[in-house]
């Protein structure tokens, strides 16, 4: 009986291990999503600054 229940507790404490373990990795997989969007979202700032600076740079030979 005692061999059981130390058996039952090692299971629950494995199955609290895993569940921490998944929570770490989901919110791992979060961070890094975030990171991307972040990372992609100032690379097309700066594409989108550098058509800008060109459109200006053509209008302002235009106007010369």
């Amino acid at each position: 009986m005692v061999n059981d229940i130390k058996g039952d507790r090692n299971l629950a404490h494995k199955a609290m291990w895993e569940g921490k373990t998944s929570k770490l990795i989901d919110n791992n997989i979060v961070k890094n999503r975030i990171t991307d969007m972040r990372k992609r979202q100032a690379a097309n700032l700066e594409q989108r600054k550098a058509r800008l600076a060109d459109l200006l740079a053509a209008e302002d030979r235009i106007y010369e």
